[in-house]
């Protein structure tokens, strides 16, 4: 069956190049295999050109080592297989607007067998990431922001999982000025077993007084993100930017903090900055939370969402369901809990929540 939607999109994409004269240079990367390849018909290795499905590089560091690399508009095709990146990849030297295409999320795989760095930094506007898998690295995605902005960044059908490495090293790190859409994929499985000692986050999102960070997701699942104690926000600390979430899932995570499922505050400098965090036509299941949580309480407050001074937190159309604290726990439980924030609730259903 030809899928008229893409098939259109693609043929307006093509147009508009060959109308603007834009040249495009396709790259392409492939293991030691071409077992069920997509865009290869060769095997990867370091001596090769990179330029052709016959000729491909054996890793993407190596594609961006080119000289001269990959431009705006260039595309880098990676094929089936799992890729061993022990460094991270830094793209501040990249032109903006290059476009990374895995095979799929569940057949190109980037891994760091060590754990022992990130593995991609973005510092230029216009980055498309498509059908990978991060795993087993420290931090799985760094967007920079800075001046000017990171804008334009596009996330599709990205996978991250088993990465993040405590407070500091989220597996999901969006600076102050980026601006960011999250399309389907999801993180699952970031806990603090994968680094030992460390209590993980998924996403740490910020913003400053100067610099408006935007950060769109949709469709996207968070599942099995388990922090360790103490540590506030582990799917989803949120500083001083306006976020937007539609259309996805937060399911059998686990916190001991504040706002196990997004924490939220205004810039840790500043006070001008007022964020807006949306949630809509989300499912919110089988999350586990640790602290006490209450409306308008003096104290911190939310087991699983809790809402800090100054921002304004818009929840609609979502669905809250068999959300609680483990048995035997000591706290008891609280879905929103705000301080100083507001709070507006729009069309949800609450069950079995404890």
């Amino acid at each position: 069956m030809i899928n008229i939607k893409k098939t259109g999109f693609l043929f307006l994409l093509c147009t508009l190049i060959a109308l603007t004269g834009i040249s495009q240079t396709k790259y392409y990367v492939n293991d030691n295999s071409t077992v069920g390849d997509k865009f290869c018909t060769a095997v990867g290795s370091s001596t090769n050109t990179g330029k052709s499905p016959n000729s491909p590089k054996r890793k993407l560091s190596e594609v961006m080592g080119l000289n001269p690399s990959p431009n705006t508009n260039d595309t880098i095709f990676v094929d089936v297989g799992t890729y061993s990146e022990t460094t991270i990849i830094g793209m501040s030297s990249l032109k903006p607007g290059i476009c990374i295409k895995g095979a799929g999320n569940d057949l190109t795989i980037f891994s760091n067998p060590s754990a022992a760095s990130g593995f991609l930094a973005i510092n230029s506007s216009n980055t498309t990431l498509m059908d990978f898998k991060i795993t087993n690295c420290q931090a799985g995605l760094s967007i920079n922001g800075g001046n000017p902005p990171v804008t334009g960044i596009k996330i599709k059908d990205v996978i991250i999982t088993k990465c993040g490495n405590g407070e500091l090293m989220p597996s999901i790190e969006i600076k102050a000025g980026s601006e960011v859409h999250f399309i389907g994929g999801g993180a699952a499985c970031n806990n603090s077993s994968n680094q030992p000692g460390s209590e993980n986050r998924l996403f740490h999102i910020y913003g400053t007084n100067s610099a408006t960070t935007s950060v769109l997701i949709e469709n996207y699942a968070m599942s099995g993100v388990i922090g360790g104690k103490d540590l506030d926000g582990n799917c989803m600390y949120i500083e001083g930017a306006n976020v937007e979430i539609k259309n996805s899932i937060f399911n059998l995570n686990k916190g001991e903090g504040l706002g196990s499922i997004i924490y939220c505050q205004k810039p840790t400098f500043g006070i001008s900055t007022n964020p807006i965090i949306k949630l809509t036509d989300c499912k919110i299941l089988d999350n586990f939370g640790g602290k006490a949580g209450a409306i308008n309480s003096s104290s911190d407050v939310g087991t699983f969402i809790s809402i800090q001074n100054g921002v304004t937190f818009i929840a609609s159309k979502s669905v809250f369901e068999n959300n609680g604290l483990e048995i035997g726990s000591a706290y008891s439980g609280g879905m929103f809990g705000v301080k100083g924030g507001v709070l507006q609730i729009d069309s949800c259903y609450f069950k079995n929540n404890y």
